[in-house]
């Protein structure tokens, strides 16, 4: 009979150290899907075509071309 209680015993805090570890998983994830989406949101901000004219002009100081060559050496305005 005592056996069957120590057992009962340690099954019992199994469970509640593994219930603890998953709580904290899913804690742990939900963090890293909100820190997910923030990068996502960077990724957009930082890719967005206005952001990147901006740096290339104003940073890089890049102009727009007058005319662009093509391959057979015509060009086009």
């Amino acid at each position: 009979m005592g056996l069957i209680l120590l057992a009962f015993i340690h099954l019992q805090n199994t469970a509640i150290t593994l219930s603890y570890q998953v709580k904290q998983s899913a804690a742990f994830i939900e963090e890293l899907k909100r820190e997910n989406k923030a990068y996502e949101l960077q990724m957009l901000k930082l890719k967005s075509l206005d952001r990147i004219e901006y740096v290339a002009r104003e940073k890089l100081g890049m102009i727009e071309p007058e005319e662009v060559l093509l391959k057979d050496n015509k060009l086009v305005d």
